[in-house]
């Protein structure tokens, strides 16, 4: 199973095409991500980018993926156990 970390400007990219997601796919998001995603489709409907109808579509859209929401720890947890195994080193 591939598993994919999401934001909210992805998945109302996923919204926008109505993208179908196959079984063998895992989504996996923070758990604010509806919250977020809320906030981008309002803003986009004040500045008359889109209707609220579109919106609200994308919302319910959005509301029937398969979503693993996670906490910052595990997303965290996962992040680190990614960059160590591709060898990851962050200069600061």
């Amino acid at each position: 199973m591939t598993k994919y970390v999401i934001g909210p400007d992805v998945a109302i990219h996923l919204a926008h095409d109505a993208v179908v997601i196959g079984g063998e796919h895992q989504i996996l998001a923070p758990a604010l991500l509806r919250s977020q995603m809320l906030s981008l489709l309002y803003q986009a409907v004040h500045r008359g980018e889109m209707t609220k109808k579109d919106a609200e579509r994308q919302l319910t859209y959005v509301r029937g993926l398969r979503i693993r929401l996670l906490g910052d720890r595990v997303l965290q947890n996962v992040a680190w156990k990614v960059a160590d195994q591709l060898g990851w080193v962050r200069h600061v």
